[in-house]
């Protein structure tokens, strides 16, 4: 026996010498499924909340595109979202918006929202949706993120409802807290003012693994029947996915007690394995709506079957029935590969991704279709809006119809609401059938009132949206669904709205409209009639419209026009009446009038128009068509050609009293001269003497304005830059120079920053640069124009410059021979575009006189005038010091080989010299050897000279030297 039992000893003790490699490997194997586990739910975070991409905040990928349409708006547009100044990052998407039954006036809404670190946000209306606050609800846990995939409801109580997701960040650093995640509620019974929130709906903490579950599109529906016995009862369905298997599921929770606890979920579809990271991500966007005795009908996408599936429970949500798909749809949009988001997805506007869900409802009005079931869908690779019904409790359904009237282009992202007073229905979508393009959306409504047998649509959207204006990796996520509420003939959809990111791409909002189904159109053609000789009065004249505001037929008696000036009613029109004439009036004063349509107490949207009685009070400007300088001996200025008004500043009354005309130089006004009032339309010549102003020859920005015999002036007129005196000519005997180192600069253009600098200079004390004592700007353009020169025979510009300039920035010298209308910098001898790369000096971090260079630019033979400008444009994120220039020459070609044989060969600066003198031999002349000497003629330094040869003088002592080079 104790052999036996040593024997297991022995055998114990090689399975402890062994476990050690065991461990090693179970750790190996635990640490690779917790970075799968990592990866996954990571993907799975990112899907979902898309973090935006710095690279596309300054640098926009593509120029804003604009709407090809002219177009009024049939309502008024409100942006949900508040001031955010203060916010980094300004995006919001996927919106979902609620009535309160109880309080039609208060109305609640939310979105994904990146403010503050992805908060929770709800917003709050108590005007009916004219203005709105916004509430941030914080995190439910610190370092989360709770913005996700947000729905809202009211209950008929008032309660209003607000479902959201969060997730932690993922550490890539930390094994520990990976893929927590939930489903959480806020509640409101106050209308908006206090809220309850972080409410678990079901929540995972701690480390997730490969078989925990992540959870995603949640949306609530509260049962709001007044003959169901489970009324007030909510229920969030959501998809869920298992990373092990990649498998996608519907599942559903309840509450009973208005959220404060809730239910295990349970499934209602098929568990479908490897279909997470499918193009539809697989089954998905799963919607609730109840029924009048309390039924629960929960549709959802399944993408793999391209079909919306389908469960309803009559029994409170205790059981349901098993799942079946009721619609089949064609694939939606165009298919593609987005690296950024996982791979091959659904698309629309060429990167943008989008799927297909489906949206339903349910008539609990107690009317002639109590009970239907309204469903819709989004389908195809041009998407349409499809709408089906069911009369027999899910059961069948309807052959699909299309809720628009244009299939022209993209409709897509509908949701769908009904009115809970009549049962009307309204769609709303995202369309594109203003854009021949099919790029840019506007939000469009369909309205039906009879069930969904016949529908009306209409532009909503008074603005124009490109969804590819957002700030994420391919600019491929503007959000995934939209929303829209109604009640009592009211409308209001929200959706993403993309017109402020035209100028600041991390800056799109949710937007709704208030449509009254029940309002009159809007008059249209406003227009005003003055009259020149009856300055008191002014005719106000329209088109009235024929139709409610969704084409229901509308008769003169059932409507009247309201008139109101300067925000005063002053008339009440019957419907029918085409105009109105307005008496005592003060002349030429502006009023504005603003014209609508009501019907009981239901409104249109205005239209408002600006009338001056008389016309404006001003005339309109002048047009200046030339200005060319004159020199002649001590006086200098401009000939001016400039046409006169005819119209007074409205554009349509006629002017009688122009009196005079003034000029302005640099903005500054400088002479006034004296026309006759029949001088109107004329192109009149004016001479314009600066010398008489004691105002310096150069370089002015002029326009002109007209003024009337009452000495009213009109707006400024275009501007025209000109030089106020003749040419410069260059010949042998004739140069121009300029080194910068007066007190003043002559008047030359100086486009932004151009100015002296002492940080470098070749002749002392000062060169002229682009950006003086700091780096140039970022994403700008800024010109130096020399005064224009007149060239008789080939001539070159000479200078010396320092061009410590950004590859990808553009520092060129050009010439115009017609006056500015077109340059060039292809000179005779070279391209003039440099940056710092072109010399080893300009890129080696230190400005001293090493950087200096010789340039010579040959123009070509012009018999004209010429001008000369250096000018910058600069990229939009790396910058650098800057351009300087010095000692500026133009000069005769011939000028230097006549009259210096030897000298010409060389140039040695700068002079005075701080620490590096520089001997230029351009022309490479050999065996050339350079000796400098002190004043008393001993020779401190000496050296050979190559092409170019720069001489360290650190440790001679200031004072005065010579130098020969022989």
């Amino acid at each position: 026996m104790k052999k036996y039992l040593l024997f297991i000893i022995m055998i114990s003790f090689v399975n402890i010498i062994l476990s050690p490699n065991l461990f090693s490997e179970n750790k190996k194997e635990l640490e690779y499924e917790m970075q799968q586990a990592k990866n996954t739910f990571n993907r799975l975070m990112e899907n979902a909340h898309p973090t935006p991409d710095a690279k596309y905040f300054q640098n926009q990928m593509l120029v804003p595109l604009q709407d090809n349409t002219s177009f009024l708006p049939f309502f008024l547009n409100i942006n949900i979202i508040g001031d955010e100044s203060n916010q980094s990052y300004k995006m919001q998407n996927e919106s979902s918006i609620a009535i309160n039954p109880k309080n039609p006036k208060n109305l609640i809404a939310s979105a994904v929202d990146y403010r503050d670190n992805s908060s929770t946000w709800v917003y709050v209306s108590s005007d009916g949706g004219n203005t709105w606050t916004n509430i941030d609800l914080g995190k439910p846990f610190s370092g989360w993120q709770s913005t996700n995939d947000p729905s809202v409801f009211f209950d008929n109580d008032g309660t209003g409802y607000l479902v959201y997701g969060g997730f932690g960040k993922i550490d890539p650093n930390q094994t520990q807290m990976v893929g927590e995640n939930g489903v959480f509620l806020a509640k409101t019974t106050d209308e908006g003012k206090t809220w309850t929130a972080h409410i678990p709906i079901i929540l995972h903490q701690g480390n997730q693994t490969l078989d925990s579950n992540f959870e995603d599109k949640y949306y609530i529906q509260v049962d709001n029947s007044v003959t169901s016995p489970y009324r007030h009862s909510l229920y969030v369905p959501w998809k869920r996915v298992t990373p092990r298997d990649s498998a996608t599921q519907i599942v559903i929770a309840k509450s009973l007690d208005r959220g404060q606890t809730w239910s295990e979920p349970i499934p209602i579809s098929p568990r479908k394995t490897g279909s997470s990271e499918d193009t539809t991500y697989g089954q998905s966007f799963p919607l609730a709506t109840t029924g009048p005795n309390g039924e629960i009908y929960v549709v959802w996408n399944d993408g793999i079957v391209h079909g919306v599936g389908f469960a309803k429970s009559i029994d409170g949500g205790k059981t349901y029935s098993s799942p079946k798909i009721i619609q089949k749809y064609n694939i939606f949009g165009i298919t593609k590969y987005i690296e950024s988001q996982g791979g091959y997805r659904h698309t629309v506007k060429g990167k943008v991704r989008a799927e297909a869900y489906p949206v339903i409802q349910c008539d609990i009005t107690g009317g002639p279709r109590n009970g239907y079931l309204y469903l819709t869908w989004a389908a195809d690779s041009i998407p349409n809006i499809y709408f089906s019904r069911s009369t027999d409790f899910g059961e069948t359904w309807s052959n699909p119809v299309i809720v628009h009237s244009v299939t022209t282009n993209d409709q897509f992202w509908q949701w769908m609401a009904i009115d809970p007073k009549n049962g009307d229905i309204a769609v709303m979508y995202f369309d594109s059938r203003d854009d021949i393009n099919n790029i840019l959306v506007n939000c469009y409504v369909s309205y039906s009132n009879d069930g969904g047998l016949t529908w009306i649509d209409k532009r909503v959207g008074d603005g124009v949206n490109d969804l590819r204006l957002n700030p994420f990796m391919d600019n491929a996520f503007a959000g995934d669904y939209s929303g829209v509420a109604f009640f009592n003939g009211k409308i209001f959809p929200s959706w993403v709205d993309m017109r402020n990111a035209i100028s600041d791409i991390r800056d799109d909002d949710v937007y709704t409209a208030i449509i009254d189904t029940r309002s009159p159109l809007p008059v249209e053609n406003l227009q005003t009639k003055i009259f020149p000789d009856l300055t008191d009065r002014v005719v106000l004249s329209w088109i009235n419209p024929t139709t409610f505001s969704f084409g229901q037929k509308l008769q003169n008696q059932d409507y009247q026009i309201k008139i109101v000036r300067d925000n005063k009613l002053i008339a009440t029109l019957n419907g029918g009446t085409t105009n109105y004439l307005d008496t005592g009036l003060e002349e030429y004063k502006n009023y504005q009038y603003d014209v609508y349509t009501i019907a009981g107490i239901d409104s249109s949207i205005i239209r408002s128009i600006i009338a001056n009685p008389g016309g404006s009070l001003n005339p309109a400007q002048p047009i200046l068509v030339s200005a060319v300088g004159f020199e002649d001996q001590t006086d200098y200025g401009y000939d001016i050609m400039a046409q006169m008004p005819t119209l007074r500043g409205d554009s349509t009354t006629p002017l009688v009293d122009l009196d005079s005309v003034a000029f302005y130089l640099d903005g500054s006004l400088v002479s006034k001269m004296q026309v006759l009032s029949s001088d109107t339309g004329k192109i009149i010549a004016f001479h314009l003497s600066l010398s008489k102003y004691n105002l310096e020859k150069g370089f002015y920005l002029i326009q002109t304005a007209a003024q009337t015999s009452k000495e009213k002036l009109s707006i400024l007129s275009n501007s025209l830059l000109a030089y106020s005196g003749s040419p410069i000519e260059i010949s042998e005997s004739h140069n121009f120079e300029e080194n910068f180192d007066g007190t003043k600069l002559p008047k030359y253009f100086f486009g932004h920053k151009w100015g002296k600098t002492q940080e470098i200079a070749l002749s002392l004390p000062y060169s002229l640069t682009d950006s003086p004592n700091a780096n140039y700007e970022n994403n700008t353009k800024d010109t130096f124009l020399l005064f224009p020169v007149n060239l008789t025979e080939k001539s070159q510009i000479n200078f010396y410059q320092a061009v410590i300039v950004e590859p990808n920035d553009l520092a060129t010298v050009e010439f115009s021979s017609d006056n500015g209308l077109t340059w060039s910098n292809q000179f005779e001898n070279k391209t003039a575009i440099y940056s710092k790369n072109d010399y080893s000096f300009w890129n080696d971090g230190i400005l001293d006189e090493r950087d200096w260079l010789e340039e010579h630019l040959v123009l070509p033979v012009i018999a004209n005038n010429v001008l000369l400008r250096f000018r910058i444009s600069t990229n939009v994120f790396k910058n650098d010091i800057g351009w300087f220039i010095d000692n500026i020459s133009i000069t005769p070609k011939t000028t230097s080989v006549q009259n210096h044989l030897f000298s010409s060969k060389f140039a040695v600066y700068p002079n005075p010299v701080k620490e590096y003198l520089k001997i230029d031999n351009s022309s490479n002349m050999p065996n050339l050897t350079y000796s400098i000497y002190a004043m008393e003629g001993v020779n401190v330094l000496s050296g050979k000279i190559n092409e170019d040869a720069i001489i360290n003088l650190k440790q001679l002592s200031s004072g005065f030297y010579s130098i020969i080079i022989y």
